[in-house]
């Protein structure tokens, strides 16, 4: 089984809040110059007139907003269950955006590389197979030049297997049509990935048998769900180029319950 590269000759592969606002930025920098050099121009009809001058006087608050959310930290909402039990459906992470370089808005090209993403970290980058229409939340398994070896649950990083603790099991019923049921059981481990002690959920009900053996490629990432047997990963889509990468999550703010829909501070705090 061979993963994609999901390598891209698109330009604009991050067409997010920052790549907009940058694109304001550069309207309003244009129309303060108009303001500034050229007055004359505003004599025009009051609309004209009076959009040039507000956009014009915008112009700092606009650029520190880009600066902040284009180079150092912006907020991602976790939208499923792929991160569990790391990460909940509702967790609101603070994105550090500057861990691995800044990069220009829109078009994610590094200007300024600094710390190399690390094993186990957790990270924010454009969806590979779609980097124009969202970003993913991933846990980092795979660096340039790794050998990784997939069987089953099963994970061996050049020649190492990276053993797992058990640490408790859970249980569910989950209701079928004509009153049924059927129990779904979710085991708990502890694997040493890195630096970091991860806790990784698997779901035999929902287990996909994988046998994959690989060498990551030169700058690209393999990266996993801590849900393995419920995560839409590399497994899936394939490798994660460098210039997708968009920051390491290291905070979660707070978080909101869809069942329930309460705010919790409970699992406030930094990521393992």
């Amino acid at each position: 089984m061979n993963l994609l590269l999901n390598d891209t000759n698109i330009i604009f592969v991050n067409r997010d809040f920052a790549f907009y606002l940058t694109i304001l930025v550069v309207v309003c920098a244009i129309a303060k110059t108009i303001k500034r050099y050229y007055p004359a121009f505003l004599d025009r009809p009051a609309f004209i007139n009076q959009t040039i001058r507000f956009i014009g006087i915008t112009f700092w608050e606009l650029l520190a907003v880009l600066i902040i959310r284009g180079f150092f930290y912006e907020m991602y909402l976790i939208p499923s269950g792929s991160m569990q039990p790391s990460l909940y459906p509702g967790d609101f992470v603070l994105v550090n955006k500057y861990e691995y370089g800044f990069k220009v808005p829109g078009l994610n090209t590094t200007i300024a590389a600094f710390h190399p993403p690390e094993r186990g970290d957790v990270v924010v980058f454009l969806q590979p197979d779609k980097p124009t229409q969202r970003k993913m939340i991933k846990r980092m398994i795979g660096l340039p030049g790794d050998h990784i070896k997939v069987e089953g649950q099963k994970l061996t990083i050049n020649g190492q297997l990276m053993a797992t603790e058990f640490k408790n099991q859970s249980y569910e019923y989950l209701s079928l049509p004509q009153h049924q049921k059927i129990r779904i059981d979710t085991y708990f481990h502890e694997q040493k990935l890195g630096s970091h002690d991860v806790v990784i959920e698997t779901i035999p009900a929902l287990h996909k048998p994988f046998d994959l053996d690989f060498i990551v490629p030169q700058g690209h990432y393999f990266v996993l769900g801590d849900n393995r047997d419920n995560s839409q990963d590399s497994r899936y889509w394939g490798f994660v180029p460098e210039r997708f990468l968009c920051g390491k999550a290291q905070y979660v703010i707070l978080s909101f319950s869809w069942k329930d829909y309460q705010v919790s501070f409970k699992r406030v705090g930094r990521l393992v």
